[in-house]
């Protein structure tokens, strides 16, 4: 069982043990993000990295949750990969997301189950939209070019290295519900578009950013 709280002298060596952590296990390829988070194990006896011995040390079990407090991205031989740390006790430890066989954060996992094309009933349909309006315009590096009570939809800005942008339909049924369905455009290919669409409904449907999620789930502890 994982400490939930870490106290003041706890923290501090945590944060120097992660970082001695990220040096000695492989080549260094960005920042560490300090992030409580939860994150799940996806399949059978994935290994538990013990700091400071730099050995395999316990073997998670499919379906475990973890308390992570920081992650990191590493270059190592099979490519780019994501170590997530945790506290054990008053050990440090780290899993690797094995390009994302072994673990995801338990944000990833709610938002891939998520449909961009959904119903909502009308007690939370203005809010919804109003959701998705905000969402575009503080993700979306386009601007919205159209936006009427039934689309919203962006256009292409100049310059942009990394673009990002929505067509957003909202259908009125006879029954009273509504149909939303979120497409998203990038240069990511087919599965980043499906992963921008997806953020982009989960956020509808719950009001939930990525960063309102993990502040949340902070504040919980």
């Amino acid at each position: 069982m994982l400490s939930q709280k870490i106290d003041n002298v706890s923290a501090l060596l945590v944060i120097m043990g992660a970082s001695l952590f990220c040096c000695s296990a492989c080549t260094e390829y960005g920042t560490t993000l300090y992030r409580h988070q939860r994150i799940v194990v996806l399949r059978q006896n994935v290994p538990l990295y013990q700091y400071p011995d730099r050995k395999w040390v316990r073997f998670l079990r499919q379906g475990d949750t973890l308390n992570s407090f920081a992650s990191r991205i590493v270059a190592d031989e099979s490519g780019l990969q994501r170590i997530f740390l945790v506290k054990t006790n008053s050990d440090i430890a780290g899993v690797k997301n094995d390009l994302g066989h072994s673990v995801e954060t338990e944000y990833e996992i709610l938002i891939r189950s998520c449909d961009t094309d959904f119903l909502l009933s009308p007690e939370i349909d203005s809010i919804a939209w109003e959701r998705a309006v905000r969402y575009v315009e503080q993700y979306s590096t386009d601007v919205i070019e159209h936006y009427t009570s039934t689309l919203i939809q962006t256009g292409k800005r100049l310059r942009v290295d990394t673009p990002l942008g929505f067509v957003i339909r909202r259908t009125f049924r006879t029954d009273g519900g509504t149909r939303y369905s979120i497409r998203a455009v990038t240069q990511a290919g087919r599965g980043g578009e499906v992963l921008a669409a997806q953020r982009c409904a989960f956020f509808i449907q719950t009001g939930k950013s990525e960063e309102e999620f993990f502040a949340l789930d902070s504040a919980a502890r």
